[in-house]
């Protein structure tokens, strides 16, 4: 029985080593060089890297050479049973304030060994509450939209690509 518990706790520890020890910059690199194949790129002015976390500040984000957002923090934090993107604002630029709030606060997305097909998004989008899951299993978003009675009559373009719900709005995506 000590045995069985000394192999488990060495396991452990080498798994707590290879997380904390991983060059998330070169993560974060192969992660930009994906993403770049679909015409995003991310301009980027400082990275910190921790033992069990990863911080991008004062980034910029363009889709095919216009400018999307700008993101001041991303950390990512990571336990043994579960990885967490804390994101505090992103705030849009251009068309897209037409569409949604110019500001997404407190993004927070979850993945979690718990449910290993499922990553959980929450965050506000103005006065808007988000809640959202991504099912990797069935290649679904869905995104509800828990939207205040006085800002229902908002956002006529943004509620066009939305289903009514007792709650708010529900959009889905298909990938």
């Amino acid at each position: 029985m000590i045995k069985i518990f000394k192999v488990v706790l060495y396991i452990l520890f080498a798994i707590y080593l290879f997380v904390a020890l991983l060059p998330k910059e070169n993560l974060y690199y192969k992660i930009l060089q994906e993403v770049e194949k679909y015409g995003i790129e991310v301009d980027t002015k400082k990275l910190q890297d921790d033992y069990l976390s990863f911080t991008v500040f004062d980034s910029i984000v363009y889709y095919q050479g216009l400018e999307i957002c700008e993101v001041s923090k991303v950390k990512t934090s990571t336990t043994l049973y579960d990885t967490k993107i804390y994101i505090p604002s992103i705030i849009f630029s251009g068309m897209i304030k037409e569409f949604i709030p110019n500001t997404l606060r407190q993004l927070t997305i979850t993945y979690s060994i718990k449910d290993i097909y499922k990553i959980k998004l929450q965050g506000y989008l103005g006065k808007v509450v988000i809640d959202g899951i991504v099912d990797l299993q069935k290649h679904i978003l869905q995104i509800e939209l828990i939207v205040p009675a006085k800002l229902k009559h908002k956002y006529k373009t943004l509620r066009k690509f939305m289903k009514p719900t007792s709650k708010g709005y529900r959009y889905e995506y298909k990938f």
